[in-house]
This record gives C-alpha cells, sequence and structure tokens, in this order.
C-alpha cells in the first residue's frame, strides 16, 4: 500500500507513512479521514523526494543515525533536482522529525 503510494497510484495515508518509517503513531493521530493533513502545494516535490530516499539511512547499534547525504545528493542529480540549501535544510527539517519520532519510542 505505501509502496504504491510512492509510485504515484494511490494518496498514501499517515499511516502508511510511518509504516514505512518503522514508525508508531499515537491513537490520536491514526485518523481514517485525513482531509485535514494534506501538504501545501510547494511541499509536494521535496516530500516525494524523501520519500525517495527512504532507503538511504545509516544505521547504528541504536538504530537509524541519519540518512546519508551522498546517496541523497546522487538521487537528486539522478533525478534532475539541484543540490541546493533549500534542498538540504528541506530533507534535513524532516530527517530531523523522523529521528525525533523514533527516539520517542
Amino acid at each position: 500500500m505505501a509502496a504504491r503510494a510512492m509510485v504515484g497510484r494511490e494518496q498514501p495515508s499517515l499511516q502508511d507513512d510511518a509504516v514505512v518509517l518503522g514508525v508508531i503513531l499515537p491513537a490520536e493521530l491514526v485518523n481514517e479521514d485525513e482531509s485535514d493533513s494534506e501538504l501545501f502545494p510547494e511541499l509536494v516535490p521535496v516530500v516525494q523526494f524523501f520519500s525517495t530516499c527512504l532507503t538511504q539511512w545509516r544505521v547504528g547499534a541504536g538504530g537509524a543515525v541519519g540518512l546519508d547525504y551522498l546517496a541523497v545528493k546522487m538521487i537528486a542529480d539522478t533525478q534532475g533536482l539541484p543540490w541546493s540549501s533549500q534542498l538540504l535544510s528541506d530533507i534535513q527539517g524532516m530527517e530531523y522529525e523522523v529521528l525525533t519520532a523514533l527516539s520517542s519510542q
């Protein structure tokens, strides 16, 4: 389901994204009607790009420690995305949120 969503066959839900990332959502965040959690249109490209980088995590004995930025840059180059300080900042913001969620489990 989440894999199909990443290739554009269906819109991923928050729960789908959490499953892909290995995150257990608190009950108050699991919502069948997610019409109130849509992305701003300007954020869609970076979120889609981030989803293509989900296999690029560096992992240590305690779990994920961060993204492999060289691999992430290679993906950006392959997709024709300009590697910019804004793209890096956006990716780091999402990376931080994932690591924060993982560390709270």
